[in-house]
């Protein structure tokens, strides 16, 4: 899963480096065209490892219980205990220190809005209809996480999304 990974992830970490680093920085791009390239690609290959990393250890960790561990009964996800899969995502939390001390907490903002992505999709598959406009309570909820950290928590941003967000919402007074 490793090298499957890291090859579908690689170009689109590329992509999702090199436009906003172009269109919020060309200068950059102008003027050191190849150090410019360099960190989109080095940026790029971490990321596609961290999240390959992720990925692995987490299905490492539910497919060591279900081989190893687990009691003698069926295997299959529907016999998994509901909380494995909970403990495999806490321990596949740890490949969290691959990543750079500054990315951690955006990283946390992604997987929070990711959580109330899967916990929408979870409640569908069992048949809840919701609030008219559930989609665009958990939007909200996403974009209130990002403006609460823009506002109390910036070191938790790194510089992409913080100048974005400030020229969207002003420089918070301090």
């Amino acid at each position: 899963t490793f090298s499957s990974s890291v090859r579908s992830t690689f170009p689109l970490y590329v992509a999702l480096g090199a436009v906003p680093s172009a269109a919020f920085n060309p200068r950059a791009l102008v003027q050191r065209p190849l150090g410019w390239a360099w960190g989109v690609l080095a940026t790029a290959a971490r990321s596609a490892g961290f999240i390959s990393c992720f990925v692995t250890v987490y299905m490492a960790s539910v497919d060591i219980y279900n081989r190893y561990l687990s009691p003698r009964l069926p295997k299959g996800p529907a016999r998994s205990p509901r909380a494995l899969y909970f403990i495999a995502g806490m321990i596949a939390c740890a490949t969290t220190v691959l990543e750079r001390p500054s990315r951690r907490g955006e990283l946390l903002l992604y997987c929070f809005a990711r959580a109330l992505e899967i916990l929408a999709a979870i409640l569908a598959a069992r048949g809840w209809k919701g609030v008219r406009g559930w989609d665009s309570a958990l939007l909200a909820a996403s974009v209130a996480v990002l403006v609460y950290a823009h506002r109390f928590e910036r070191k938790l941003l790194t510089s992409l999304p913080r100048t974005v967000l400030d020229s969207l919402l002003g420089v918070p007074a301090s």
